[in-house]
């Protein structure tokens, strides 16, 4: 006989107990593991500052967020549909990316005041061909231009520089090439290799109202041992120190092989910083982007509102490029002065 819809039998709705318990268990093994990693980056505060085994192995896994995120989505379901449909609730945890993250600078609602615009790519060393990170920066046109792993092939890919007449460039065989170029003109350059990074250039960028921005572009090395690890947290946050030692309006631009859920960003919130860029995975390029890592970076001091940031389009590199464009507090008397010159 038809059953009528929607009814069963208490036999269908039964489960012995000894199988309902090893579904439960089957249930949280396959949701732990994952909640887990969403939730790591919650301890970075602790781990922030110390060396060591230990700290290190915790980094490597809290940057794959959104890994872990898909993962979860689909323990969550499994286990709904599986044990127990109250086990979807664990789908809560699929915000802890967001939550775990520093806080981004405030926006900024489109105005007519000028802005400053970053561009930062990191090239790859291993790619010799500029043609569509050039023809992606003449559509955003930015001011400063951050480059890393640039080689001698690369640039003479790229051609002439013309539209940033003050740039400071250390092209390199390998991994520790690095150009910043700049519509706005450069004053106390250095060029350095310092613990923790594989290229770096300070620089003061002088606004067309007199006043300077202490500006870093840095690229900082992989964790790939515990030395490694403690080096670039180090580095990282020696820059964050020193950039606002000065009292200027401040930017730290690069890849900082470190996403906003590592402990090397723990001290951001401290010194007075904040991210400009998304969450967007910006590395690894490929078909798996959306499961990867957002590990280039435009930091800014307080003094900075965001007005648009993105990730740009695939360059030939293993990383895309990103791009911001900030508003700067205007000098007392001067609201809505300009911060770029003509394009020359």
């Amino acid at each position: 006989m038809r059953r009528p819809h929607g009814t069963e039998t208490p036999r269908m709705r039964y489960l012995p107990p000894a199988m309902a318990a090893a579904r439960r268990r089957r249930a949280l093994i396959a949701v732990l593991p994952p909640l887990a990693l969403l939730a790591l980056p919650l301890a970075a505060p602790l781990l922030a500052g110390h060396d060591g085994a230990l700290p290190w192995l915790l980094d490597l896994p809290v940057h794959w967020q959104w890994f872990g995120a898909l993962w979860l989505a689909l323990a969550g379901l499994f286990a709904a549909l599986y044990a127990d449909g109250r086990w979807a609730l664990v789908l809560l945890g699929l915000v802890l990316p967001w939550l775990s993250a520093p806080p981004q600078l405030p926006a900024r609602a489109e105005t007519s005041a000028r802005t400053l615009s970053i561009a930062s790519a990191n090239v790859e060393y291993l790619n010799h061909d500029a043609t569509a990170l050039r023809a992606w920066l003449a559509g955003v046109r930015p001011d400063l231009v951050v480059l890393l792993e640039v080689t001698p092939a690369w640039l003479a890919s790229f051609g002439a520089l013309d539209d940033w007449p003050y740039r400071e460039i250390a092209a390199s065989e390998g991994v520790h090439g690095i150009a910043l170029l700049s519509r706005l003109p450069l004053g106390d350059v250095r060029v350095s290799r310092m613990a923790g990074s594989l290229a770096s250039i300070d620089a003061l960028v002088r606004l067309d109202d007199g006043r300077d921005i202490a500006l870093a572009a840095v690229h900082l090395w992989p964790p790939m041992s515990a030395g490694l690890h403690g080096a670039r947290d180090r580095s990282l946050a020696h820059g964050l120190r020193a950039l606002r030692a000065g009292g200027q309006p401040a930017l730290l631009i690069g890849d900082l092989n470190a996403t906003p859920w590592s402990p090397a960003f723990a001290p951001l919130q401290k010194h007075g910083w904040r991210r400009t860029t998304s969450l967007e995975p910006t590395w690894p390029d490929g078909p798996l982007l959306a499961l990867g890592l957002p590990i280039d970076h435009v930091l800014a001091s307080p003094d900075w509102t965001r007005v648009e940031a993105a990730v740009g389009p695939a360059i030939g590199s293993d990383h895309r490029p990103v791009f911001v464009r900030l508003a700067l507090s205007p000098l007392p008397g001067a609201a809505g002065a300009s911060l770029a010159v003509p394009v020359r």
